[in-house]
């Protein structure tokens, strides 16, 4: 069978964060099946349809298949699958791939009723993935937590909370970052979520599926709504902050959790504030940057670390940032989101 090389690369590039290592189900390699090509690892598995291949069943290694594929500069390659084998051939060259007929790669349901996707979802994920927790300790905070229209995290120092234009339904569901990091590569404008309630899955107009383990239903995660009501001293940060963030975006260390993501990253800074007084300052290990700005407000030294965007939405729409009463927290309040930084600790159980 002959074979687009492109289409089916831009299918195997699009399945490729689902390749694991694990030989004995084939997390390690690309599934091919009812014209789909299918990859799965503990936390993430993904469905690309791929209908040239439609008449092809087979589990073949999926780093070598894609690196091969990759190093062709052929516009179409020829499929030659056996019992053992597949061979590939293009031009004047051939290579073989051990290949498995029998699939093993536990296949997930997709059965139930597909729900639009609130349009901002990923945006509300990627506004949040930074705040969201390293701690093995407590891994529910190592993940997203969903609840209607809301998305939200916590790492214990910080909380955001987006809140999107739709819900996604009663059912509380905890994604954990490393898929939702995945996701954001994706397109996806719909979701399903089974009956067995382990999986939530994506899919995208090109019918791409983007699947992620949840946390088990039931893993409790806590009422933020104390900590999230913010009452208190209003200040307004001082416009000529908002330029000043490219030049501290140079000198900061990037969140790992938003690193590769092609947007506009959320580069951490440090902010202190005083009578009459506001400093900006970020670092890292080739050096820091530290700049000033007159500010009205009289009071106590705050000192915290927050996110440049929330700094910047805060500044180009002059909305208010609200010191709690006890000095314990600092809000920050777009449209959409909420940010709250503990000037303490948000959650410490």
């Amino acid at each position: 069978m002959e074979i687009n090389r492109g289409d089916l690369l831009s299918a195997l590039k699009a399945a490729l964060p689902g390749l694991g290592k694990e030989e004995w189900a084939q997390f390690h390699c690309f599934a091919f099946f009812d014209g789909n090509v299918v990859t799965r690892n503990d936390s993430i598995c993904i469905l690309c349809p791929v209908p040239e291949l439609s008449g092809f069943t087979g589990a073949v290694p999926g780093k070598k298949l894609y690196e091969f594929l990759s190093s062709v500069d052929q516009d179409t390659v020829r499929f030659e699958p056996d019992d053992k084998e597949l061979r590939i051939r293009f031009g004047r060259a051939k290579a073989g791939l051990r290949m498995l007929k029998e699939i093993k790669i536990p296949k997930l349901n997709y059965d139930g009723n597909w729900n639009r996707l609130p349009e901002d979802f990923l945006e509300g994920v990627r506004i949040a993935l930074p705040s969201s927790s390293k701690e093995e300790s407590r891994y529910y905070l190592k993940a997203i937590h969903v609840h209607g229209s809301f998305v939200e995290t916590t790492n214990g120092l910080c909380l955001t909370r987006y809140i999107c234009k739709g819900g996604m339904g009663s059912r509380e569901l905890l994604i954990p970052v490393e898929p939702c990091k995945e996701l954001l590569n994706y397109k996806v404008t719909s979701f399903l979520v089974n009956r067995e309630a382990s999986w939530i899955h994506f899919k995208t107009d090109d019918g791409i599926i983007f699947s992620s383990r949840l946390l088990e239903e039931g893993t409790p995660y806590p009422d933020f709504s104390r900590v999230i009501n913010v009452e208190g001293h209003e200040i307004y940060l001082p416009k000529e902050i908002a330029p000043a963030l490219a030049r501290a975006g140079i000198f900061s260390e990037v969140d790992a959790n938003v690193k590769t993501v092609n947007r506009i990253t959320i580069h951490p800074l440090n902010v202190k504030i005083e009578s009459g007084k506001i400093t900006i300052r970020s670092e890292c290990e080739a050096g820091w940057f530290e700049e000033e700005f007159d500010i009205d407000y009289v009071g106590e030294l705050i000192d915290f670390g927050v996110g440049a965007e929330f700094i910047f939405e805060a500044c180009k729409h002059q909305s208010a940032c609200i010191i709690s009463k006890d000095r314990d927290r600092m809000k920050f309040k777009h449209d959409q989101w909420e940010h709250v930084v503990s000037l303490r600790k948000v959650y410490n159980t």
